[in-house]
């Protein structure tokens, strides 16, 4: 019974950071991974597309932070570089990335990577 009490207890006091990746309609709901390449390998496997098909991964500004919606201008933000993926999963318990296909919009692209590493900057200046 102490056995059972004492898993209790650990499962009550930790907590593993969730990943949903959306596509149209569809939602799948995974451990969240610790790095860019792993969101795209775990997307491959999932949706499977054809050779040679692009798509974009990308986050509605409501799933993250205060400080982030404030830097970023428009509705979502699109994850192009491990950079920008580290600062949306940096203190998150969840995280919602849409798939879309298609490559990102190219004048966000370079924008959204300055944004990023500015943002991730300020967060560590902050906490400092």
């Amino acid at each position: 019974m102490d056995t059972e009490d004492g898993q209790a207890a650990q499962m009550a006091i930790t907590w593993q950071p969730h990943l949903i990746l959306a596509l149209d309609n569809q939602e799948m709901l995974c451990p969240l991974p610790n790095s860019l390449a792993n969101v795209e390998k775990l997307t491959r496997d999932w949706v499977k597309p054809p050779p040679g098909t692009t798509f974009s991964l990308r986050i509605h500004t409501e799933y993250t932070s205060l400080h982030t919606t404030r830097v970023i201008a428009g509705p979502y933000i699109y994850l192009n570089n491990e950079d920008s993926y580290q600062v949306m999963t940096t203190d998150v318990k969840g995280l919602r990335i849409e798939i879309v296909s298609g490559a990102p919009p190219a004048i966000g692209r370079a924008c959204s990577t300055t944004i990023s590493l500015a943002f991730r900057t300020f967060i560590l200046t902050h906490e400092l």
